[in-house]
């Protein structure tokens, strides 16, 4: 996993061991560098959270609670860290938003989130967690399955949709506060 080894700095800064569960290829209908960009987010913040000398591990395979009749693969990104406390919720995907137990003790912006939230959306796809505070938490990314029926027309069609994503998902963010946001042309 090419994310994976873009991240092994900070992993060996933490002296973080990675234990990577992924098994066979698992194939999605999805846009290669925001599924990258969306799997970077996590696993940095992963990392950011863990303390030393924990392990993160990396699992994927089928989505073992599909809502609808399209099938997902689900990445799963499981740390060691503090935990998100449940009253927390849905907070975690807000832009800008950092818990007030972590804003002295890791550095960000509060957007990582907020721009997966936005690119697995684009994408047909979904993020969600479980935490358990004193624990860890684990963020799952779940993105269509591809078939071997799929066709190349709709790869496409993907690909262009998560990148005008990335734009819709950083143009609020990089907005000074007041400031109405420019007009987009096409």
């Amino acid at each position: 996993l090419r994310c994976v080894n873009l991240m092994q700095p900070l992993l060996q800064e933490k002296q973080l061991l990675l234990q990577n569960r992924l098994s066979a290829p698992q194939w999605v209908m999805a846009d290669s560098l925001r599924a990258q960009q969306c799997i970077i987010n996590i696993l940095a913040n992963a990392i950011k959270y863990s303390d030393e000398q924990t392990t993160i591990t990396l699992e994927a395979g089928p989505c073992p609670t599909p809502s609808t009749s399209t099938s997902f693969v689900r990445l799963s990104i499981r740390d060691q860290g503090p935990g998100i406390a449940p009253e927390i919720g849905e907070q975690v995907f807000e832009p800008f938003y950092r818990g007030d137990d972590v804003l002295n003790r890791v550095e960000g912006a509060g957007i990582g989130l907020t721009v997966c939230l936005r690119l697995a959306e684009q994408m047909q796809g979904r993020i969600s967690y479980d935490s358990t505070p004193g624990v860890g938490s684990v963020f799952h990314l779940d993105l269509p399955a591809a078939h071997s029926t799929a066709k190349v027309a709709s790869q496409v069609a993907l690909q262009q949709a998560s990148q005008q994503a990335t734009k819709q998902a950083t143009q609020p963010a990089m907005q000074p506060a007041g400031q109405p946001a420019p007009e987009r042309t096409s």
